[in-house]
């Protein structure tokens, strides 16, 4: 089964990097329709430990009766695999603001060899 996958298209659209960022919240938006206390924003400034943070994206919802998730998501729509180096650094700004998950957005782009 070959399905065209929102996030993963075999003829990706040109963007750039704040139009990707845009879409993800929108997919984040749609995809939340029907949880309650569900916000997400784009380009969020957050405090940590070293400093101020920019965000891609940072969703807020609520679970289990009131316990508040608080998930960053990083956007990254790269035509290489994502070096060690950003997953250390998005998972230092998580711990750093206290938020509850960290995730990341990622479009890789697969060339299709020719033979």
């Amino acid at each position: 089964m070959n399905r065209e996958l929102p996030w993963m298209p075999s003829e990706p659209v040109q963007v750039s990097p704040e139009e990707y960022e845009i879409q993800v919240v929108d997919w984040l938006k749609t995809a939340s329709k029907g949880q309650m206390d569900f916000e997400v924003q784009h380009l969020v400034k957050l405090s940590g430990g070293s400093g101020e943070y920019t965000i891609d994206a940072v969703a807020r919802f609520h679970v289990f009766g009131g316990a508040e998730l608080v998930v960053l998501v990083e956007c990254k729509r790269l035509k290489r695999p994502v070096e060690r180096e950003v997953l250390i650094t998005i998972h230092g700004k998580l711990k750093e603001t206290g938020c509850t998950q960290s995730y990341g957005i990622f479009y890789l782009w697969i060339p299709k060899w020719s033979n």
